[in-house]
């Protein structure tokens, strides 16, 4: 009853956002937590560069109520070698590394065993390409140098402990034992050949293992979570799950100093199995790294010639019919018609672990799992494939376009929109301050919106609040866009904000949102709109110098009468006006004004002011115009000349 209990909670437990088209997804994840017992799952999906899903489900310990997040760590196994594949893929990009060339005879010629053991001369044979695909004739199964029996023997070996062997250690000591069979003769899955796969990586790259992936491969795209993990509980990372077992499952003695008897997913050394099953990450890191798997998208983490050669049918000993085989790190499978889906799961006692990715779409999910089914075979995993690829395929088939937001920037601080107070100006004076209701601002900060510039979209008789994936929130309110760009937005404040002392403003960019900037609101901000767009120098004016009347144009006016709608078109008469009294001062002196309000045609936000140039100033150049409403007057700087 309480195992019932635990579980009925877990389903419940739901963490991200919530996409309803999407559900699909979330119910394949649901039913599989549900057969097979498992506490906790997350999972992501991008598309494009997109994070257009991430959700958490379930607990991260069975025994408590700690939810699981849609970045929380997990223990991702096997998935490890795709990690590596892509790091080999990078160096052999740089021309760092070859994958013809001798793992053992030439890139780690200088590695012997420990004591008085001598390399046996087969490992001479072979090749690295042979190390990642499972060709290179390691032990495999109880063989298997991620076996805590082996890791313990080179430990010894060694002369240390075994927390202290590392997958260097492991390796040279293999190096003195007998392969399990000649190398390029058959494929035997051995965690053992990419572990000494790693290694290559680390002498061609000329630092350690970890810190050359998480350096030039991780860090460029902000993923930081992403690591090799510890192997005891007490060391586990804030944000990392606990890895679980049936309930009622037997505990193992801990190969640790003074250890005990421990839960199994914590007997094993996780770092010195690193590239063959000893990274941590979450399924939004990994679909943030697989998704840049693909050179037929913008931003690829390797480009076109190493991608082909990163997943082309090997030679045999590997199947050569089939519509799958193993590339550098990576499952292959080829469907005819270009379309190919690259994946790989993985799995160690209390983890199960899967990404999916799919290059011709710009698709990629992952998924991870805080325990493996009851009956700790890979069911869960073959569950989840079939469940997703029918969730995709469904999806595909309806026809509907993925969802447009991107979430990456909730969990990736430089993707967010970066919008300041400082950077809020008057879009006709370009000066800060507070902001009036009704009054045109520029925002200037960075991801704002697209590389292109969008202008204002007409919806109904009112501008719309979104252009191109972006919005503008004052208090949550959207405001009507003016026109949207990468480095700045104009937005016309909601009329809503008045009678507030601050106003809190957001841009948000593809779902995810800025960091807010809070504003003072005052009742009006006037500006007038100049010639060069500047905010300085010549007014922007239609002149008609035989009648000596001009047509200024700003914003910042405040509350209108009638009070139009956020953005409205002034298209019906009364034109709203201000509420506030106006004054227009021409060198210094009040000038009458024939007409001020709205411009019509034009959305509300703007106004226009007709004046009267008094005779004697009719001839007079650059003198200075200043606009008061209410109490409060434009900027310095503009000026004005009738001819």
């Amino acid at each position: 009853m309480a195992c019932a209990v635990a579980l009925s909670t877990a389903l419940l437990a739901q963490t991200g956002q919530e996409n309803p088209e999407l559900a699909a997804f979330d119910d394949a994840i649901r039913a599989a937590m549900a057969k097979h017992q498992v506490p906790g799952m997350s999972i992501a999906i991008a598309v494009d560069g997109r994070l257009v899903h991430a959700r958490g489900f379930g607990l991260v310990d069975r025994d408590r109520t700690e939810r699981v997040q849609p970045d929380s760590i997990f223990r991702v196994a096997s998935v490890s070698k795709l990690i590596n594949g892509i790091a080999a893929m990078r160096l052999v990009e740089q021309g760092k590394l070859r994958l013809d060339d001798l793992a053992f005879g030439t890139v780690l010629n200088n590695v012997v065993p420990p004591g008085s053991a001598t390399k046996l001369p087969a490992y001479n044979q072979i090749t690295v390409r042979q190390l990642f695909q499972h060709t290179a004739g390691f032990p495999f199964q109880a063989g298997d140098l991620n076996n805590v029996s082996n890791q313990r023997a080179a430990a010894t070996a060694h002369g240390v402990t075994y927390d202290r062997v590392t997958a260097d250690d492991v390796i040279s000591w293999q190096l003195g034992r007998p392969l399990a069979g000649a190398p390029g003769q058959a494929y035997n899955y051995s965690n053992g050949g990419v572990m000494a796969s790693g290694r290559v990586i680390a002498r061609a790259a000329g630092k350690p293992y970890e810190q050359f992936i998480r350096e030039e491969i991780l860090a460029p795209l902000g993923i930081v979570q992403t690591r090799v993990g510890n192997s005891q509980r007490k060391d586990a990372f804030p944000g990392e799950v606990r890895y679980h077992m049936p309930v009622g499952a037997a505990r193992h003695q801990s190969p640790f100093a003074g250890g005990g008897l421990d839960e199994v997913p914590y007997v094993f050394h996780i770092p010195a199995q690193d590239a063959s099953g000893g990274w941590t990450s979450t399924a939004v890191d990994l679909v943030r790294l697989v998704g840049r798997l693909n050179p037929s998208r913008p931003n690829s983490i390797i480009n076109a010639p190493t991608f082909q050669e990163m997943i082309r049918r090997p030679p045999p000993p590997q199947p050569q019919t089939g519509i799958s085989w193993y590339g550098i790190g990576t499952v292959v499978a080829d469907f005819g018609g270009g379309n190919i889906r690259l994946d790989h799961f993985g799995s160690l006692p209390g983890t199960n672990s899967h990404v999916l990715h799919y290059p011709p779409r710009g698709l990629t999910i992952a998924w991870l799992a805080n325990k493996r089914a009851d009956d700790d075979s890979n069911n869960l995993v073959q569950d989840l494939v079939l469940a997703l690829e029918s969730a995709v395929n469904a999806y595909s088939r309806s026809g509907r376009p993925w969802p447009a937001h991107n979430l990456f920037g909730n969990y990736y601080q430089g993707d967010r929109p970066r919008a300041s107070a400082a950077g809020t100006l008057n879009a006709a004076s370009f000066k800060g301050g507070g902001v009036a209701p009704g009054q045109v601002v520029t925002i200037f900060g960075e991801r704002l919106g697209g590389a292109e510039l969008t202008t204002a979209r007409v919806a109904n008789g009112r501008l719309a609040t979104e252009l191109a994936g972006t919005r503008v929130l004052f208090d949550g309110v959207a405001a009507p866009l003016v026109y949207t760009s990468a480095g700045q937005v104009s937005a016309i404040v909601p009329y809503a904000v008045s009678g507030r002392p601050t106003v809190r403003m957001e841009v948000e960019r593809l779902g995810v949102r800025s960091e807010s900037a809070t504003l003072p609101v005052v009742e009006a901000s006037p500006a007038l709109f100049t010639a060069n767009s500047s905010g300085s120098g010549p007014a922007a004016a239609q002149v008609f110098p035989d009648a000596r009347v001009a047509v200024l144009y700003a914003t910042g006016e405040g509350l209108l009468n009638p009070q139009p709608a956020d953005g409205e078109l002034a298209v019906t008469q009364p034109l709203p006006t201000p509420r506030l009294p106006v004054k227009v001062l021409l060198a210094g002196r009040e000038v009458p004004i024939l007409y001020v309000g709205a411009v019509p045609s034009l959305t509300a936000g703007v106004i226009q002011i007709n004046i009267q140039v008094p005779e004697d100033l009719a001839d007079r150049q650059n003198m200075p115009l200043v606009l008061q409403i209410g109490q409060a007057r434009s900027p310095d700087g503009v000026t004005f000349g009738l001819r």
